[in-house]
């Protein structure tokens, strides 16, 4: 259940489980309460009706033109008239003591088999009553069904020079979902106090490994150190790791695999400097020149040519943007 407006209500597949274990249907709160008192009612409405089409079935079964004892015409008259099977039970077991001393064990004999029939209905449908309740649950999985999902790419403000505040909210709020989501993906792999909030963000959680024991991806003398970590994710499932709710035939598996090494400065940066009148590859930016602010400086990191733009450095970081705050909290800075 969920009151979330992105959240799917309705008739919906559960692809981590079975077809038959995954329906589920989603309800706000107020109408799971209804469905809840729904039950209640027809429970009971199908209990009654249900003893009433066996006790008849096993009136007419029992029905004979041959002479029978009074009992049997007395259990025969029950069978017909109470459609209640707690008040069968205690009307055949009210006839079985009168008539005890004359008929002895037989008396309760003859009347045991509807007995217990009439008592098998009435804790079949008890039960049904009672786990009736565990319909709904409010720590089952739900849909989430929105049109504002995915990430925010602001190319416009990332690829214009010059463009301070859009580059500053866009490269804020990158840092701010990275701090957040390796908060959280700490937090989850701690088995912590929000151990328990990490099943919004993934159904299961992935087991990463680790190997420092690795060589330096790139040539020898550009590593630090020969300083070099290895990260493998191993295989994730779409619908396992992601959330994805796909069918076995619309499931992928992606594995990641991530070397980190720290790189040498010296020899691969250079010092400050004007790129105004820069120019980029043809049709990569707005007039495929760069247009600096006055007297703005920059640095570029010389570890391979960029694609995007096609310059011969790797990145580039302007003085203006020397430290990015968020909240009142420094996120990073190169001065």
């Amino acid at each position: 259940m969920s009151n979330a407006a992105s959240v799917h209500t309705g008739l919906w597949t559960n692809h981590q489980l079975s077809s038959a274990q995954g329906a589920t249907l989603t309800l706000t709160t107020t109408n799971a309460a209804y469905l809840v008192a729904f039950l209640a009612l027809f429970l009971g409405f199908v209990a009654g009706h249900f003893w009433a089409i066996v006790s008849y079935a096993v009136f007419q079964i029992r029905s004979t033109l041959a002479p029978r004892n009074g009992q049997h015409h007395q259990q025969q008259a029950i069978l017909r008239n109470y459609h209640a099977p707690g008040a069968a039970i205690w009307q055949l077991f009210q006839l079985s003591w009168a008539t005890r001393r004359r008929r002895g064990a037989v008396a309760f004999a003859s009347a045991l088999p509807v007995t217990v029939l009439a008592l098998v209905s009435l804790m079949a449908f008890g039960a049904a009553g009672i786990l009736s309740a565990q319909v709904t649950s409010k720590q089952s999985d739900v849909l989430i069904k929105s049109s504002e999902c995915g990430f925010w790419n602001n190319r416009t403000g990332i690829a214009v020079p010059g463009n301070y505040s859009q580059r500053r909210s866009f490269q804020a709020n990158v840092v701010e979902d990275f701090n957040l989501a390796s908060t959280m993906a700490t937090a989850c792999q701690q088995n912590s106090t929000v151990a328990s909030d990490c099943i919004s963000y993934a159904p299961k959680q992935p087991k990463w490994t680790t190997s420092t024991n690795e060589t330096c991806p790139f040539d020898e003398k550009i590593c630090y150190q020969n300083t070099t970590v290895r990260f493998d994710s191993g295989l994730l499932d779409s619908t396992e790791h992601f959330g994805i709710n796909a069918g076995s035939s619309d499931r992928i598996q992606l594995r990641t695999v991530m070397t980190c090494t720290p790189l040498m400065r010296e020899g691969y940066v250079s010092d400050w400097h004007d790129m105004n009148g820069t120019r980029f590859s043809p049709g990569q930016l707005s007039g495929d020149v760069m247009h600096t602010a006055p007297g703005e400086l920059w640095l570029e990191w010389f570890y391979g040519r960029t694609a995007r733009m096609d310059t011969n450095s790797t990145m580039i970081y302007s003085d203006r943007e020397g430290t990015v705050s968020m909240f009142g909290t420094q996120l990073y800075s190169l001065a």
